[in-house]
């Protein structure tokens, strides 16, 4: 009867213990000093063949705070342009360059540990909005896995390395002229979204950027910020 009674005391007090000293997730315990889950890893194959490591055993640079992330998404170029070449000619925006890699094991020929991957294709799409002198400011589909090829590169195992994007959104014309002197603010969401596989439909990345312009400056960039997952709140679909 002792016995038992410690035992249903040391349960709880195990538990309590695990808890303080391991930081926690919305899935599953983490222990910061091996990189590791405790347990699997709650999204499986997607964030690679080793179901045990955690922010790819790189803790100290790197987070995933739910267990849910998949893929590096690097900005390769985020910058201003302003082209003058003529009077209707002016032009004031922002140029971007974004690429999303997927786990490494996801690269690999088929059969080396990567018939695990539940995604066989992912695109990069896009939700935008534009606010001009106060007006304006709703979201709308930029572009979608249906048009993704003007704009970007989708990746797949055997033919891109990388899902890449780019843009270059811009005022032009008689909104930069000498008429015209207004603001406008541009905003963007881009979004990695598997199109093949057991993954189909799932937006494993977003990307909050934009820019900002008022009149006779140079714009002025917002982000690139980087989520995991469709953003909270988009109007625009995900």
């Amino acid at each position: 009867m002792k016995t038992n009674t410690t035992m249903r005391i040391a349960s709880p007090a195990l538990l309590l213990t695990a808890w303080l000293l391991f930081p926690q997730t919305a899935e599953c315990f983490y222990n910061p000093s091996t990189g590791k889950w405790l347990s699997r890893d709650p999204i499986g194959e997607r964030g690679g063949n080793n179901l045990y490591a955690a922010a790819r055993n790189n803790a100290v640079n790197r987070m995933d705070l739910l267990g849910l992330d998949v893929g590096t998404v690097t900005v390769a170029g985020s910058h201003a342009f302003v082209n003058d070449a003529g009077y209707w000619g002016h032009e004031r925006g922002w140029y971007i360059d974004l690429r999303w890699a997927p786990p490494a094991s996801w690269n690999q020929p088929w059969g080396n540990g990567s018939r695990c991957r539940p995604c066989l294709m992912a695109v990069w799409t896009q939700d935008a909005s534009r606010t001009t002198a106060g007006f304006g400011g709703g979201w709308h589909t930029d572009w979608d896995e249906s048009d993704y090829e003007e704009y970007s590169r989708a990746w797949a195992p055997g033919k891109n390395a990388v899902a890449e994007m780019w843009d270059e959104p811009s005022n032009s014309g008689s909104m930069v002229s000498l008429w015209f002197q207004i603001s406008s603010k541009w905003r963007a969401r881009s979004k990695v979204k598997c199109t093949k596989g057991t993954d189909a439909g799932i937006i494993y990345k977003t990307v909050e950027w934009g820019y900002d312009w008022s009149y006779d400056t140079t714009p002025t960039g917002f982000g690139p910020n980087i989520s995991i997952g469709p953003f909270a709140g988009s109007s625009a679909g995900s």
